[in-house]
């Protein structure tokens, strides 16, 4: 049987500030199928964590790659997920979005430790300048492994990393 796992990450440098959101998507083997970092609008650490598991379920809903476990190492963004705690105001429209891609589809949320979820705090911390409006590479792309014909920056300010499904 086949299965995915999503892992995606969030992060504003400052608060508010300008942000970023990652994800990646492993295969049930866990080898790296795709992943995406994104320069997002600046915002505080919530929103754009939020935003980058949307973007990541989008990806998956949208590329069959179901079912899917989401794993989210922010257990404040779990306990909103699963209605334990109310939804703050500025996350609302998102989440909504979220539960909506996720009715009728196989998509589990598990929480995970931090060290999990490594790929995508390497993309928000190592990959990404925030100097300026612009999203710049660092020289740590090179560090990723990944051939040229696998890595692109498109006109969108989106960094792709990705390998045949």
């Amino acid at each position: 049987m086949r299965s995915f796992k999503c892992n995606f990450d969030g992060a504003s440098k400052g608060n508010p500030d300008p942000s970023s959101g990652p994800f990646c998507i492993r295969n049930r083997e866990g080898n790296l199928i795709y992943a995406e970092v994104r320069r997002l609008f600046d915002g505080i650490n919530l929103v754009a964590e939020v935003v980058a598991l949307r973007l990541g379920l989008e990806f998956c809903v949208q590329h069959n790659l179901l079912p899917v476990i989401l794993e989210i190492d922010s257990l404040s963004l779990k306990n909103i997920l699963d209605g334990i705690w109310e939804i703050p105001w500025v996350i609302v429209m998102e989440i909504e979005r979220i539960n909506m891609l996720m009715k009728d589809k196989e998509v589990i949320v598990e929480n995970i430790l931090r060290e999990g979820n490594q790929l995508t705090d390497f993309f928000t911390n190592n990959i990404l300048c925030f100097a300026g409006p612009g999203l710049e590479l660092d020289t740590e792309f090179e560090a990723l492994d990944v051939s040229p014909a696998h890595r692109r920056l498109s006109q969108s300010r989106t960094m792709v990393v990705s390998t045949v499904l």
